[in-house]
Parts: C-alpha cells; structure tokens; sequence
C-alpha cells in the first residue's frame, strides 16, 4: 500500500466564471448515462410591450397587462452535466453544507430565514 501523500488545490477562475441565482433545477439523464442539472431562475414575466396614455399635462399612465393565467418564467441560467458519482458528490455537499448553514442560522438571533 502507498504511504500517505499531502496534496495542495490550487483554484483559478474560467474567464467564463459567473455566479449565478438558482430558484431550481430540471433535467435528467442523458443517453450515454451522465446526468444533465439545468439551474433555473425563477421570476415573473415582463410584458412584451405596454400601452399607455400621455395626458394634456404631459402625466404617462402606463395600463396594466392583464392575463388570465399568471406566468412565471424559468430563465435557464447554466446546465452541469456530470457522472452519477460526481452528482452524489455535489449532493452530499450542498446537503452537509446547507444542514450547517440552518444551523448557524438558527443560533445568530435576528438572522431571517430565506425561502
């Protein structure tokens, strides 16, 4: 058996790096059995246009767009495609990391809690 080894990480960011809102995740499994997470952003959907009225006074009334099924809009912002393996890796992360937070959350009085 190899002897113990000491290794050191070194993190540089892509050019491409960003950081990014995540309200949820949709995706799945591809045909050659990596697993595809598409981040999403949840939010209300602006209209494509308004109408509105300038009066005499110069006074903008902007109408209200009024629909009958309220729409909100998932803007896809990054989609992860990794092993299974990988994926239970990033989820036994977030879960450990997310346990600590709630729990440090809850001793700091005043913090507000996120939905």
């Amino acid at each position: 058996m190899a002897a113990a080894q000491t290794v050191r990480f070194v993190y540089n960011s892509n050019l491409d790096f960003k950081r990014v809102s995540v309200s949820g995740v949709i995706g799945g499994m591809t045909p050659h059995g990596l697993l595809l997470a598409n981040l999403f952003f949840e939010k209300h959907q602006l209209p494509q246009e308004q109408m509105g009225t300038v009066h005499e006074d110069g006074r903008l009334e902007i109408h209200p767009v009024v629909t009958s099924v309220p729409t909100i809009e998932r803007e896809l912002q990054v989609g992860l495609l990794m092993t299974p393996e990988v994926a239970l890796s990033v989820a036994n992360w977030l879960k450990e990391t997310a346990d600590a937070a709630i729990s440090a959350r809850a001793q700091q009085p005043g913090m507000a809690k996120a939905n």
